[in-house]
């Protein structure tokens, strides 16, 4: 079936057959073969602008606290957003007032605050498990021909094995693509990288670019996109040290101190301020088990010979 922009007008209103339905929903989101799928320009389009209007890039922990009762209108949105785009595609003008609440297609976030790391079910059985300040966007059913999510922060998936419906997580600069398999993705707004390991099975990992060559990446293989040079490599790693956090494990591979900050705010839900840019270039690398910030502290300042105080939930290294 030719995808029209009257039969998208047509999906946008829910005045589809299910045959048409079917259709658009398929040309939308289809990822075809994992190894030989290309993006549309379209779609890079559409979910670029998901993003900015979710302003999931800049997004703090403290403002997804007092953000919780918008996200379920701008899921809709961007639900919306990508339909919008597509129909925009096609005339070649982009429309600048064109309604954007009436696709009947509802969405679900799932969401963890600093300190906070859960694990949730999604409908088609998938396992995810999110760490601390993240968020995942996912419709309330996954299409028939595609399971597409957006995740911002770091999540370890259990991806349900369906070849039918190949399951696709975005990130701000990425899209991760999967049949069936697990790994973990990482992509917190701040951070220069986008960072994919591989823990069980094949995943495809590409940054949005539609020129860029993907990458297919098997167990403990790790993808790093570099969004500010716009860099896509590779290399081998121990898988399960990357995603020790779902059982919580607390690991740095030689991070300095700088790279080990953030991770810690998120941790235990408080701020750290280094006082002296010297201290930031310290390196650690060590493995903690469910730690207590005193605990960990006690040991970081063992190994890197600093000093420090906690205070009102602030952390201060000198």
């Amino acid at each position: 079936m030719r995808i029209t922009p009257e039969l998208l007008q047509k999906y946008h209103q829910g005045l589809c057959t299910e045959e048409e339905t079917r259709a658009v929903a398929h040309w939308l989101a289809d990822t075809g073969d994992l190894d030989e799928y290309d993006q549309h320009d379209d779609e890079n389009d559409a979910t670029a602008e998901i993003w900015q209007k979710l302003d999931l890039r800049e997004t703090s922990g403290s403002k997804i606290s007092r953000m919780r009762w918008l996200y379920p209108l701008l899921a809709v949105a961007a639900a919306s957003l990508l339909l919008v785009a597509s129909w925009n595609y096609f005339r070649h003008t982009p429309s600048k007032n064109t309604a954007v609440f009436t696709r009947k297609t509802e969405y679900r976030y799932l969401q963890t605050v600093a300190g906070e790391r859960k694990r949730f079910l999604l409908p088609d059985s998938t396992v995810v498990y999110l760490n601390a300040g993240s968020r995942l966007t996912y419709p309330v059913g996954f299409s028939d021909t595609a399971r597409v999510a957006w995740l911002t922060g770091e999540g370890y998936f259990e991806v349900a094995k369906d070849s039918t419906r190949p399951f696709s997580v975005y990130t701000a600069t990425t899209r991760t693509t999967v049949l069936g398999t697990a790994f973990n993705l990482k992509s917190y707004p701040g951070s220069g990288n986008v960072t994919l390991v591989v823990s069980e099975g094949k995943v495809r990992f590409a940054p949005k670019n539609a020129n860029a060559v993907p990458l297919i990446l098997t167990v403990n293989e790790r993808g790093i996109y570099d969004h500010e040079e716009d860099r896509l490599a590779h290399d081998r790693v121990y898988a399960r040290g990357h995603f020790g956090w779902v059982r919580g494990k607390l690991a740095f591979d030689n991070q300095p101190l700088s790279e080990i900050a953030p991770v810690l705010e998120r941790w235990y839900g408080i701020k750290v301020v280094i006082t002296e840019p010297e201290l930031a270039d310290r390196r650690c690398t060590g493995s903690f088990d469910d730690p207590s910030l005193e605990n960990l502290m006690g040991s970081l300042a063992y190994s890197l010979n600093i000093h420090y105080k906690i205070q009102n939930k602030k952390l201060t290294i000198y």
